[in-house]
């Protein structure tokens, strides 16, 4: 599964859509393979889903998210075709 790296722009809209539709802040961070997204505390399994629905129809392709197994971190990975 290859990841995937959205624009800062990209990852603030999800930022700003999680926060209206549900109240929780994510903090957007940066390292060497990307952008990826964390959470204070683990997240509701409606953002999750929201979080997969989201990024499964992104304008930039279909993309799956990653989530850590404390679910405190998120990233995005090349969906796989099946």
């Amino acid at each position: 599964m290859r990841m995937v790296n959205i624009s800062i722009f990209k990852a603030i809209e999800f930022q700003k859509a999680v926060e209206e539709k549900f109240g929780v802040h994510i903090h957007v961070s940066d390292n060497c393979s990307g952008l990826y997204f964390n959470f204070d505390e683990p997240p509701a399994d409606e953002i999750i889903d929201f979080a997969r629905d989201y990024f499964a129809n992104h304008e930039d392709g279909s993309m799956d998210i990653i989530l850590t197994p404390n679910h405190l971190h998120l990233s995005l990975a090349e969906k796989e075709s099946n």
